[in-house]
């Protein structure tokens, strides 16, 4: 089917968003036949010149189109009008309004209904080492128990949190680069529920909390799930503001502070170290309880003290092996504040969150062979060769890897929406992270942009690709 060209013309006479003028002309357009079933629009791009509007407008534009049934975009066919477009409409249902923000867009976290076409994945991790599946076949064969033997090696794992497991998650996070002891560890199935078990705590449940107005996704989604007040606290490329931060503690706030110190998921900055000893202090100073999450780094940092080593008295230091051995064995690694320890067992008994029994044998093994410098040697080379080939593709202007981390976050030009990308996006056939899914609800200071799965694609070649798509998009 040719471009029908007569649609768009009545676009310059039409008052309100452009937006909204582009999709009313179009729905105009196919009631009156104008436009019939199969009728290919103008690329996204190549409409904004014509009608002299950004691209971010005809994509937001398309997407709202998209969303009512009016037009479906194909690989290789283009945008076109809908056969049920065409259709006589005896029932109207009610439009979705042109006017809200944020568009409905599947989340990362929830999962939406009906089938779905299969994306290309710039949304979520996956285990960068391209020898984790090697080592971990060799460690699930050295770990299983022999038939024709005694199991009681085994059956140490089932005991209820021994020195053992202990020993294993203070040896853990001492390779990360972080300083503990046994006594003060505890092992969970990952580190999500590990933050939720902290949060769990009878005298912690109703009390707000202070994070900053774009934060880990698995802490946004705790509010729906409890509907815990949560603060926002501005955030900068340096991290937390301790001007901020002091702010809302001086006007008694909250009592609870959730950070990202080594490097932030999603906004892949690092925490200055003149800017923990400032948390710390005022941490202190306002007796504060502080839930610090390094779980997304991909290898060991030394990058300077932990606040939970400035402030290890009323400091709980998350790590994970979710995002520095691989997602498919999880274990979470909570290293809590002197006494606290007790009541963070208690609340998994009540919770019944046990970690898996094979997954920290297998994570034993690793330690024990030595084999976790190896994956994270592969990390480090595999997360530094990706955020080059980010950076070289998209530029510096807009994009920004965090070291050791997996993610590429991209800041977008005013004319884009994080919502209408992530739809223009999905519209060519990948999924990114909009800023929605880590944004609190009503923030006020948020930074606006994509968050990239840079080990998402397989092979760095298969990057290079979707990354090419977002770069059109932004040129």
């Amino acid at each position: 089917m040719i471009e029908n060209k007569s649609w768009f013309e009545s676009i310059a006479d039409r008052k309100g968003p452009r937006y909204v003028a582009i999709v009313d002309a179009l729905s105009d357009a196919i009631h009156r036949g104008d436009l019939a079933a199969g009728d290919r629009l103008p690329p996204q791009r190549d409409l904004a010149k014509l009608i002299g509007v950004t691209p971010g407008t005809t994509a937001r534009a398309y997407a709202i189109a998209s969303k009512r049934g009016l037009i479906a975009g194909e690989t290789g066919r283009g945008t076109h009008v809908t056969k049920e477009a065409t259709f006589p409409q005896l029932f109207q249902e009610p439009k979705p309004s042109l006017h809200t923000t944020p568009f409905d867009v599947p989340s990362v976290y929830t999962k939406s209904e009906g089938p779905t076409p299969l994306l290309r994945n710039l949304a979520i991790p996956r285990a960068p080492s391209p020898r984790i599946l090697q080592i971990m076949s060799a460690g699930m064969s050295a770990i299983a128990p022999d038939p024709l033997k005694s199991a009681s090696d085994y059956k140490q794992y089932l005991t209820d949190f021994s020195p053992r497991h202990r020993d294993l998650g203070a040896e853990w996070m001492r390779r990360m680069g972080f300083k503990a002891t046994a006594e003060n560890i505890m092992l969970t199935a990952g580190a999500h529920i590990g933050i939720s078990l902290i949060l769990a705590f009878q005298n912690l449940q109703t009390m707000p909390l202070l994070t900053s107005s774009v934060t880990y996704g698995g802490m946004r989604n705790l509010k729906s799930i409890n509907n815990r007040p949560m603060i926002e606290v501005e955030h900068d490329l340096e991290g937390i503001v301790p001007a901020s931060l002091e702010a809302a503690c001086r006007r008694g706030m909250g009592k609870l502070l959730f950070i990202q110190t080594a490097v932030h998921n999603p906004l892949c900055v690092v925490t200055s170290v003149y800017r923990r000893e400032e948390i710390a202090a005022i941490a202190k100073r306002y007796d504060l309880i502080v839930i610090e999450d390094n779980a997304a780094l991909a290898a060991p940092v030394n990058d300077g003290p932990s606040v939970a080593e400035l402030a290890p008295e009323r400091t709980f230091l998350i790590s994970s092996t979710s995002k520095s051995i691989t997602p498919s064995a999880p274990v979470g690694i909570v290293l809590g504040p002197p006494g606290w320890v007790s009541q963070l067992l208690t609340s998994v008994r009540m919770h019944h969150l046990y970690p898996s029994v094979l997954n920290y044998a297998l994570l034993e093994w690793m330690l024990k062979e030595g084999v976790v410098e190896g994956i994270w040697e592969d990390n480090i080379d595999v997360v530094n060769r990706r955020g080059k080939i980010g950076s070289d593709i998209i530029g510096r202007e807009y994009f920004r890897h965090g070291p050791l981390s997996q993610y590429g976050w991209l800041s977008l030009p005013n004319e884009w929406h994080p919502d209408a990308f992530s739809l223009a996006m999905r519209q060519a056939g990948i999924q990114v992270g909009s800023s929605r899914e880590f944004t609190l609800q009503g923030a006020t200071c948020a930074q606006e942009g994509i968050r990239l799965a840079l080990t998402g694609p397989e092979t760095d070649q298969e990057l290079t690709e979707n990354l090419k798509v977002v770069r059109g998009l932004l040129a």
